[in-house]
């Protein structure tokens, strides 16, 4: 059953809404000025840039006066959010304004390079190698762009939903292809600006299928992949790299978990198979690096070290029955003299 808030609390939310509803119209643009400060260091732009133009409204309704860097600042974050046409427009506004002593000018200059550069005219796929990032053109929808941030030779990409100026815009679903029809990948969710944003849906043709949040094109907050081999991939994205604990529940292996840093398993990690046998130690930089126990299920126990992911010196063995014994293996190879 849903949970009823109590009336007191609602009162509480009321009040607060009024009072801040009551604020002076310039106490009110400065207010979202912070909030999309604190939503751009949150890494969520498209919210940052709603709240750049409430405060842009607010101008408009009461005839504030802007401060002198707000279409700098509105550039920046239009720019991160991918309004690239907005942010072009904002930035050379600024500029037209400025004056070469301006804090901010060399920086403003920088930014109009960068958002011509990555305008989809400029940026497009034609020609680009694997792996590229860069905006696709739609095959059945001429003109039309979604943003790609891992190209596949041959790929072709189609929108089920509208067009505004050069990006796909709202919700609907992407489908890619390449390799010859082989490999397909299709994507429901809303697009901002030709890019993910919300909640998106991934199915893959080889039976993957993820669920989690997109911010700007990039994956961020809490994903689950749920694996065609039935094994169960859960944690946080962060600006589309893997970070901080994730948990991956396999019916072969058991339950593995540690930390991911910078899309790389770094740390401490420990997996549990379902007969009871229990690995832990440190990876680094995805590799197993560092002193491992393994402890069976049977009671035996093997200790040692990994180097970059391969066994690596004097590793103690200790049996079911107690016998122990050492191997000295060196780059995962058992060395015996």
């Amino acid at each position: 059953m849903p949970r009823t808030i109590p009336v007191a609390v609602v009162s509480l939310l009321a009040a607060a809404g009024m009072a801040a509803a009551q604020l002076p119209p310039h106490v009110m643009f400065d207010r979202h000025l912070l909030h999309a400060e604190r939503l751009m260091d949150a890494a969520d732009p498209v919210r940052a840039l709603e709240a750049m133009q409430r405060a842009l409204d607010l101008k408009m309704d009461h005839d504030l006066e802007l401060p002198e860097d707000f279409d700098f600042r509105y550039a920046n974050v239009a720019f991160a959010a991918g309004a690239l046409q907005a942010a072009m427009d904002s930035v050379n506004r600024y500029l037209r304004m400025a004056v070469r002593e301006d804090p901010f000018y060399r920086e403003a200059l920088a930014m109009s390079l960068d958002i011509e550069a990555s305008l989809p005219a400029q940026n497009s796929c034609s020609n680009r190698p694997k792996g590229a990032e860069c905006w696709m053109e739609l095959s059945k929808q001429p003109g039309c762009h979604v943003w790609n941030s891992d190209l596949q030779p041959g790929e072709t990409v189609t929108w089920t939903a509208i067009c505004s100026g050069a990006m796909a815009q709202g919700p609907g679903t992407v489908t890619r292809t390449w390799d010859e029809g082989k490999s397909t990948v299709e994507a429901t969710g809303r697009l901002q600006y030709g890019k993910r944003q919300g909640d998106w849906v991934v199915r893959e043709a080889n039976g993957d299928v993820s669920e989690g949040p997109y911010a700007a094109g990039l994956k961020h907050g809490l994903w689950v992949e749920r694996r065609a081999d039935g094994a169960v991939w859960t944690g946080p994205y962060v600006a589309g790299m893997r970070q901080g604990r994730w948990v991956v529940r396999d019916a072969h292996r058991g339950v593995s978990e540690g930390p991911y840093v910078d899309g790389m398993r770094n740390g401490d990690w420990i997996v549990r198979y379902a007969d009871g046998t229990v690995w832990e130690g440190p990876y680094f930089d995805d590799k197993m690096h560092g002193d491992w126990e393994w402890r069976l299920a049977d009671g035996g126990l093997w200790k040692g070290q990994y180097l970059y992911g391969e066994m690596d010196g004097d590793w103690l063995i200790r049996n079911k029955n107690g016998s122990t014994s050492n191997v000295y293996y060196r780059n995962g190879v058992a060395v015996y003299e």
